[in-house]
């Protein structure tokens, strides 16, 4: 079969491929919730927190690079695009949300109240959003700079990864397009 714009495709295969599309983020959403609920918190040190972040930060850096790769060398790049940004934003929510559930672990009075994995990803999702409504609230210098780092990456991945993906999208049109 050769490759084609979405558009071109019947109506059928039109909605096969988005409902696979689809059910490939609910999959990965449900995986990496699931694992956060799932991973032990009991390393309760500032340098098992911080350890962490970077496993956690190597972990979506490399997926990252794997989707662009996807990306670029699909037939449907826009469709995986989008799929892809879905994929990042669950798994950057994850990693801050485990990382500051490990925080809490080591002192946990780093946050104004009790973090649980509901309310770590609650805050989390807070702060990407740049809600912030106040009613968790990071008072130790750790917790503070684990948020001001979210705020850093949050900021990156709107203004670069979305960016990146889209420009991806456009060399990968033109590949299948030359195909």
């Amino acid at each position: 079969m050769e490759p084609r714009p979405l558009k071109e495709y019947t109506r059928g295969q039109r909605r096969r491929l988005v409902a696979r599309a689809v059910l490939s983020v609910v999959v990965s959403w449900v995986g990496l919730i699931g694992a956060y609920y799932l991973i032990p918190f009991d390393d309760y040190s500032a340098a098992g927190a911080v350890l962490r972040l970077v496993i956690g930060m190597a972990i979506l850096i490399s997926v990252l690079v794997w989707l662009l790769l996807r990306i670029l060398n699909s037939d449907l790049p826009g469709l995986r695009a989008v799929e892809a940004l879905a994929v990042i934003l669950i798994l950057l929510t994850v990693v801050f949300a485990a990382t500051y559930l490990s925080v809490v672990h080591e002192s946990p009075h780093s946050f104004n109240q009790t973090l649980t994995h509901n309310s770590a990803l609650y805050f989390t999702i807070t702060v990407l959003c740049t809600v912030g409504f106040g009613d968790i609230v990071p008072v130790t210098d750790l917790a503070r700079m684990m948020v001001s780092v979210q705020m850093i990456v949050d900021l990156v991945f709107v203004a670069a990864v979305v960016r990146v993906f889209f420009t991806a999208v456009k060399v990968g049109q033109a590949r299948r397009d030359q195909r």
